[in-house]
């Protein structure tokens, strides 16, 4: 992530595999993505502002192309 201008770049993921496939939250906290970390392509999210990742997916098939739930109120 980065600003509009291109400064305060932050790599987010740090791994071999092609992590693609993005999605933000209806909030901007978030991004989902898809990974071949694993070998297969699971679904994964992380903290923008903690750079935690979280793997949502883990099974034989391929998971890609996430998209959110519109944001309720």
């Amino acid at each position: 992530v980065m600003n509009a201008d291109g400064s305060d770049l932050v790599q987010l993921t740090d791994n071999d595999a092609e992590d693609g496939e993005i999605s933000w939250s209806p909030d901007g906290r978030y991004i989902a993505f898809r990974s071949d970390a694993s070998g297969n392509g699971e679904i994964n999210v992380v903290s923008v502002e903690s750079g935690e990742i979280t793997n949502l997916t883990l099974n034989p098939a391929y998971d890609g192309e996430p998209v959110w739930s519109p944001a309720t109120r």
